[in-house]
Formats: structure tokens, sequence, C-alpha cells
């Protein structure tokens, strides 16, 4: 699918920029007028001066319970949480859903006196997107699909997901419109958002 839609997939090749050029691997030039760096992933800047213990990435480290190391009843999930070893887990929508309603789970245990079990992640699968049409789906029990089915699939978990029937519908009318009138036009992000506490 990658070499059907024009994209060059190169896994662990060392990358460095330049403004004007991408140079991979053993000195191979790219001229770019743009370049999109979109490597790696690191909590925001503002989370080291929240004294808490951090770890790859500037995450803020976790135990088997999600609570931030060295400080009882304060937990971390998402993004922003790491555990040590092979417990880390996948900066995905999953991981992050599924830790909030087990820090909600273990908020009411420590409330009534009671212990939880230790945070069990549950992956249900893995989608990706990476243009119209165009997905990758791994579901647990099924085959890998590719395509507009993997396509339609990623669309229909990310609108479930959503919060309320109103925003579902509100993203379906957008999705259809951009979908029925689609333009190559260019939604640029330009610059950091803004930090607020």
């Amino acid at each position: 699918m990658v070499s059907r839609s024009n994209r060059d997939l190169r896994l662990n090749t060392p990358v460095k920029q330049r403004p004007d050029v991408v140079i991979i691997g053993d000195q191979v030039f790219l001229p770019a007028d743009i370049v999109i760096w979109a490597s790696g992933v690191r909590v925001h800047d503002q989370v080291a001066r929240w004294n808490v213990p951090q770890g790859r990435g500037g995450r803020i480290t976790v135990d088997d319970h999600l609570r931030v190391d060295g400080l009882n009843g304060v937990f971390a999930v998402g993004d922003i949480a790491v555990e040590d070893g092979d417990r880390a887990l996948p900066q995905l929508a999953q991981p992050a859903r599924q830790g909030g309603a087990y820090v909600a789970t273990q908020l009411k245990a420590m409330l009534a006196g009671r212990q939880v079990t230790p945070f069990e992640f549950h992956a249900k699968g893995t989608l990706a997107t990476i243009g119209r049409n165009s997905a990758v789906a791994q579901i647990n029990g099924l085959p890998r699909l590719t395509g507009i089915v993997a396509w339609v699939i990623w669309i229909a978990v990310h609108v479930f997901s959503l919060l309320g029937n109103r925003n579902r519908f509100a993203t379906m009318v957008n999705l259809t419109a951009r979908y029925l009138f689609w333009h190559r036009s260019h939604n640029a992000i330009v610059g950091e958002t803004p930090f607020f506490i």
C-alpha cells in the first residue's frame, strides 16, 4: 500500500534535517521546500516544572497502578505517563482510555478502603490512516485489512469513540462534506499552540 501511494517508508534509518534538504542514511539528499518532522514523542516542556519524576521522553514515571512514583494518591495516564521496563504502553487512545477508567476504579476503591489489582492493558488492535480511502487495520481476531475497508473501520471507530451524539453527528457531517467536496487544500498548523493551565 505504501508503494502504490508514492510514499517511501524507511525504518531504522538515521535522518538529519537542514532548512532546504533532508539527509537520509548515508548521505542521501532529498531536496524539500517544506520539512515536516514527526519523529519521536515528547511531552510538553512544562511537565519538567511540575517536580514529578520523569522517564523516557520526559514522561511522568508511574508504577503498575498508574500512581506517580513517590507521590501517594497522584496518578498519570495516557501520553504523559510511562512505566519502566517492558510495561511501557504505546502512546495511543486505547491505553489512555483504559488507564483513565482504571484510575477511576482505583479512586473508588481507595475511598472504600479496598485494594485494586495492577493495571493491565488489553490491546484490541491498531488502526492507522495514511490518506483518503487508505488505511491499515490490525484488529485482534481478524485478518490484516488495508485500503478503503480499513479506512471505513478507522472512521467508524473514531466517530463512535466521541462523547455525545451531537459530537458524533457534527463530525460525520464534517467528514462527509470533506469527502464529497474534497479538493486539494492546505490545512497548515503553524507555530506552537499556546499553553494554558
